[in-house]
């Protein structure tokens, strides 16, 4: 399988791990959870691609040019449309790179890969710090993405919904779109779409 994409992609955490198996060109990575950068730093630092990443999280990582540092502030409770002024994280990676794309002034978003499901315990409290204790992670979309005894954030489904919703009604109210073309994906937020009609429509 090999995915080559005339339009700029951006990719999220460990996306990269899937870049040589399926071949895709990834432009941009964008990574703001602490244990992500605390503990893949060393992976991050050499993909080969632009980077936005969490000021806090800066001490992990050397100096290179092609980093652009974001500031995770708390002050926003909902959507930034100026990342100079600082990101809301929320709940998820994926609203962070919503409104990266939005400040860079994209009119279309097209989602690929976003299941929205995950294996859990019943007991599971969304947000917290976990250890990973499975011998393969079955939540992502390689084995080895979360190796076993890696610390992960457990998902908060509902509020990664709720942000979302405020990511579509802020592109809808500017005249753009968010297209999730995910296949078999569990997201009912954003509208539904297919790969090859979206790019289609976009030449």
């Amino acid at each position: 399988l090999r995915l080559t994409f005339k339009y700029p992609t951006f990719g999220l955490n460990r996306v990269y791990l899937g870049a040589s198996k399926l071949s895709f060109n990834l432009d941009y990575l964008v990574c703001v959870n602490r244990l992500v950068l605390s503990q893949f730093g060393s992976e991050i630092e050499g993909v080969r691609c632009k980077k936005f990443l969490s000021w806090d999280s800066r001490t992990n990582f050397m100096a290179l040019d092609d980093i652009l540092w974001l500031n995770p502030g708390l002050q926003f409770q909902s959507f930034s449309k100026d990342i100079t002024r600082g990101l809301n994280p929320a709940a998820t990676v994926t609203f962070a790179a919503l409104q990266i794309i939005y400040f860079m002034g994209f009119e279309k978003v097209v989602i690929l890969g976003m299941d929205h499901s995950f294996s859990l315990k019943k007991s599971t409290v969304p947000n917290t710090t976990e250890v990973y204790n499975h011998e393969e992670d079955v939540n992502h979309f390689l084995p080895n993405y979360f190796p076993k005894g890696v610390k992960w954030e457990t998902p908060d489904l509902v509020s990664s919904e709720h942000f979302y919703s405020i990511a579509r009604e802020v592109y809808e109210q500017a005249g753009r779109r968010i297209v999730d073309c995910t296949t078999g994906g569990q997201c009912l937020v954003f509208e539904k779409g297919v790969l090859s009609n979206e790019l289609e429509s976009s030449q």
